[in-house]
């Protein structure tokens, strides 16, 4: 599903965060010099904090070119 409640657009994302705006202090950037925060000065404790480094590399490829968004990744992968 790739549709404005989707996470794999913007648009689902900035609608989460309208709808549970104390959920989470999250950080945009879009690569380019331009940056969005919202309650940057709030810490939060990490559930699981190896999903954040597998984001972090999957994200970091796709910026790269490595990685299509749009490609299924298996699981075992």
């Amino acid at each position: 599903m790739r549709g404005p409640s989707s996470f794999a657009v913007p648009e689902g994302w900035l609608a989460r965060l309208a709808a549970h705006p104390d959920d989470g202090s999250p950080v945009f950037d879009d690569g380019a010099g331009r940056r969005f925060s919202h309650l940057p000065e709030r810490s939060l404790t990490i559930a699981s904090a190896i999903k954040v480094m597998h984001l972090l590399v999957y994200t970091t490829a796709v910026a790269q070119g490595r990685i299509d968004p749009a490609a299924q990744v298996r699981v075992g992968d």
